[in-house]
């Protein structure tokens, strides 16, 4: 999965969407990130076993959310989760 999968996809019209303003799309993209991130973010109110029993590290949270918005910050947390199921 590619790190920039979702948030910063191009915004091609879609045949569904020709009528929408490339502005709005853009917006709905960045509203839809940003939910995302806050999401993320309230799993740092959890302690570190918990964390650890949903498979995430406190570190891989902070960097995920470290990155830029245009970046799908879920796809870091999906690699580092694999790797570390790939590893043990």
């Amino acid at each position: 999965m590619s790190m920039n999968s979702v948030c910063n996809s191009t915004l091609e019209p879609q045949v569904g969407h020709l009528h929408r303003p490339v502005w709005l799309e853009k917006l709905q993209r960045r509203l839809v990130c940003w939910q995302r991130r806050r999401r993320m973010a309230r799993l740092l109110d959890y302690d570190d076993h918990l964390l650890e029993d949903m498979g995430h590290r406190r570190s891989d949270l902070l960097e995920a959310l470290a990155l830029p918005m245009d970046v799908d910050a879920r796809a870091l947390l999906s690699q580092r989760k694999e790797e570390r199921r790939r590893t043990g």
